[in-house]
């Protein structure tokens, strides 16, 4: 499953888990989180992101899996936490994405 779920109210827990897992016939992971911390998406091209705060984690990400486009999910509370991995398509690249996609190929020119 690729979707995710952010619940900031603990009442609302079995709700979006059992709307998540189709009324618990699959499983699903939790992570508990800080009440100040943000979930975010960050495209990663070739080991480098357009964001640098994460330039330390994206080449990490490339050196240990060799991937070269995909997506990291990101908990951010005044630290990086790695959350989750997908594949990124090349259509899903925006304009400074695909710069970064070409800087990494200038050495074959």
């Amino acid at each position: 499953m690729k979707r995710h779920s952010v619940v900031h109210k603990a009442g609302h827990v079995k709700r979006i888990a059992r709307s998540m897992t189709r009324n618990f016939k699959y499983a699903m992971c939790v992570q508990r989180i800080d009440e100040g911390a943000a979930v975010r998406e960050y495209k990663c091209v070739m080991g480098s992101t357009t964001s640098e705060h994460l330039d330390d984690m994206a080449a990490k990400v490339w050196d240990l899996f060799h991937l070269p486009l995909c997506k990291l999910r990101i908990i951010e509370d005044g630290r990086l936490m790695l959350s989750a991995i997908e594949p990124l398509q090349l259509q899903d690249l925006g304009s400074r994405e695909l710069k970064l996609l070409r800087k990494a190929n200038e050495w074959q020119r």
